[in-house]
This record gives C-alpha cells, structure tokens and sequence, in this order.
C-alpha cells in the first residue's frame, strides 16, 4: 500500500470515531441523547384484604321442652301452635314471664343460668324446640329450633327460601348467614307501627329452612341469642 491511500484511510477511521463522544478518559463511550435507558418494570402491590370473620353457631337451648309435673301441666302452646310477628300464640312480646305463664296457662322455666340481661325459658309441657328469650325481665323473641311449628302463613322448618319469598312478595330482606351457611331471610312488615318486629328464617346452603325466630329488634337480629346481647 503507498503511503496516500494509507493516510487517507487512517483520517477516515479518525473522523468515524470522532463522531462517538467518550467520557474523556477515552475509553468509555458515552450514548447518543437520543437513546432512551431501560425502565424497570413498575412493582406491583396487592393489599391482603381480612375475610370476615365466620361465627359459630351456638346452642340456644335443649330441644326437648321440659316434662310437665303435678304442678305445672301442659298449657295452651303446642304443635299446632304458629308463630307471629308479636309472639307465638297468646305470648306476646312485651310481656313480663309471669304474665306469658298466665296467658299460656303453664310455667315457663329458666333455661341455664338466669339473668337481669338475658336468658331463655321454656314452656313446661310444651312442644319441643321452642325458646323464649327474655331481657330486662320481658319476653322479647322466640326462637323455633325443631318440631312442625311454623308461622301463620304456613312457613316452618322445611320450608324453602323461594316458598318464602312467593308466599311474602317484596317484603324478604335477604342477606348471607354470619354462620356461612346459607342465607337469613327477613319479614319486615310494612305497617309502620310493627316496624320494630321481624321474622326471620335461617336457610342452610340448600336453601331449607333450618331454624327461625320472632321478635322485637335488636333481640331478634342477635346471631347468637343472649351471647350478643
């Protein structure tokens, strides 16, 4: 090669490289402004929400009703009684026990400890499954846990969600069972004097009635009966 097209080659290479800025220190390469960096990919942070927390169910009371004696004997309640919006039967919610076990014509006997707050009794000689539970020294709900007593519309343990809802058309409030079974099924009257009173029906996850109660609110809305209150 002569030297001409050996110099011109070498101030070619030299304008190339000029083109690339370095750092100064003439071995680092420094990007054109046009060239963008690598962006990390956004972290993405997903809040633990709480589940509610699922009550257990707890045993209002015994099913069997308590044996009639010589002294108290089967009264009025039995299983053909029905279940309102103000009691079952002559029981009317408001009343005092003494004043209930003269409307019933039987005795109504504490159920576990008795007290000032809350507890249950039972009509002596009754039917079975049935509890009435008492704050402040009134009656203010019962509690159908077993056996064929139903409402005065026919609805009972057994029934169906849907036969409920047919059979009180706009007046169900339903909403999912603290328990996380099934549903909780809520007559509200539309009278606005009874707007205090509620029957609601528990449905397992078949959508069978498996329990209900009667009563005056808050006492009738306690999952648990006198554990919440």
């Amino acid at each position: 090669m002569t030297l001409r097209p050996l110099f011109a080659f070498i101030v070619a290479a030299g304008l190339f490289f000029s083109g690339c800025s370095s750092s100064g220190d003439g071995d680092v390469l420094v990007l054109p402004a046009t060239t963008q960096p690598v962006q990390a990919p956004a972290t993405v942070v997903v809040a633990e929400v709480e589940p509610e927390p699922v009550l257990q169910r707890q045993k209002l009371f015994a099913q069997a009703a308590p044996a009639a004696t010589a002294d108290c004997g089967p009264g009025l309640l039995d299983s053909n009684s029905s279940v309102s919006t103000v009691g079952l039967d002559e029981v009317l919610f408001g009343m005092t026990v003494a004043r209930a076990a003269e409307a019933s014509e039987t005795c109504l006997v504490p159920e576990g400890e008795a007290t000032q707050a809350c507890h249950y009794v039972r009509p002596v000689g009754g039917p079975d499954g049935v509890g009435f539970m008492v704050t402040q020294g009134t009656i203010e709900r019962v509690d159908i846990i077993s056996g064929s007593i139903t409402t005065r519309s026919g609805a009972g343990i057994g029934s169906t969600a849907q036969q409920i809802l047919d059979l009180f058309p706009g007046k169900i409030e339903t909403k999912p069972s603290p328990f996380g079974d099934g549903e909780w099924l809520s007559f509200i009257p539309s009278d606005t004097d009874d707007q205090q009173f509620r029957v609601v029906w528990e449905t397992n996850n078949e959508g069978v009635v498996t329990r209900f109660r009667s009563g005056r609110r808050p006492q009738v809305e306690n999952p648990s009966g006198c554990l919440d209150s």
